[in-house]
């Protein structure tokens, strides 16, 4: 709290809604039904995309944790006091005992804290140390409750943006399934689902360590490093990193992809269902931006562009061969 007035403010905030909580009240609210109604969101929020199950929404204690979307803006200044402080107590009780497990097959014991956004989310994080995170949509990060103490480790599933604090006596990485990045004074992008077949590292700002199944790669700001399912990484220079940056704004710019690819993109970045109906389609590719403020709009383009059907049915949008 002495630290930082934000702090101070987040604790106030919460000591108020104590104290307000443990008053006597005189009327009785009826829990159930807002309870049922709570559920029913939590559940509509499950989107499943076409050809796979959406990632469950659970914090470690097994309780839904939810972090609600933002757009460039910080998750307390977008959202509604109480449910900013309802979402601090959430993550607190989302402290449990994990095993991760690091490239090589080494398991790791850690207390730590885990943060998941639903598809179309964002969430803003500061860590310990004063580093800066912005959580894409269908991710999750597990921070060890030591980070910052002896070592500053972090386990990511999705993408994250890392806004890097200097400290030369810890060096902060971020492990994946295949790599570890290794922050060497820098601002860089992780895209690292576990289902996709490679990850992506782009660098904005400084140098990063990249390290897979073999030879660690190092990378400047500009540079591009993938890595593939084999855990092999290769390095494009300056490749233009800062096109990456998009998705936090709510823009997406696709370069020469399927569209099945460009589906899945889609459905973690925007929460919208992209189904299509033939698996030729699927394999279709183009190149090109596509916007959250004019998605459908940019989607029926798209539609266009490839001779194919467009349906769109409340959140989910159908791209089918046209009829000859």
């Amino acid at each position: 709290m002495d630290a930082d007035p934000v702090h101070r403010a987040e604790v106030d905030l919460l000591t108020r809604a104590w104290e307000k909580g443990s008053q006597p009240r005189d009327h009785v609210w009826p829990t159930a039904a807002l309870w049922g109604r709570l559920e029913k969101q939590i559940q509509d929020m499950d989107v499943r995309p076409s050809g796979g199950s959406a990632p469950r929404l659970r914090s470690t204690s097994g309780r839904p944790l939810v972090l609600m979307p933002v757009a460039q803006r910080s998750l307390w200044r977008s959202t509604p006091h109480w449910v900013a402080a309802a979402a601090v107590v959430t993550v607190g009780v989302g402290l449990a005992a994990q095993v991760g497990i690091l490239p090589g097959g080494k398991r790791v014991s850690v207390d730590e804290r885990t943060y998941t956004t639903p598809p179309g989310g964002r969430a803003d994080l500061v860590l310990a140390d004063g580093s800066k995170v912005i959580l894409g949509g269908a991710s999750t990060l597990r921070v060890p409750e030591s980070f910052g103490k002896s070592a500053r480790e972090l386990y990511l599933d999705g993408q994250a943006y890392f806004d890097v604090t200097s400290d030369s006596a810890h060096t902060l990485r971020v492990h994946t399934r295949r790599s570890v990045a290794e922050d060497l004074g820098t601002s860089f992008i992780v895209t690292a689902y576990s289902s996709d077949s490679t990850e992506l590292i782009a660098v904005t700002k400084g140098t990063v360590a990249v390290r897979g199944s073999g030879e660690r790669v190092v990378l400047h700001a500009n540079d591009v490093g993938s890595v593939s399912a084999a855990g092999t990484v290769s390095a494009q220079r300056n490749a233009g990193a800062e096109r990456y940056l998009g998705w936090m704004g709510g823009d997406s710019y696709f370069d020469d992809v399927v569209l099945g690819d460009a589906a899945t993109t889609l459905m973690r970045q925007y929460g919208v269902k992209l189904w299509i109906a033939d698996p030729k389609l699927a394999e279709r590719r183009f190149s090109g931006p596509i916007s959250a403020k004019s998605l459908h709009a940019d989607l029926s383009a798209l539609a266009l562009l490839l001779d194919v059907r467009y349906e769109r049915q409340g959140n989910t949008v159908i791209l089918s061969p046209r009829q000859r």
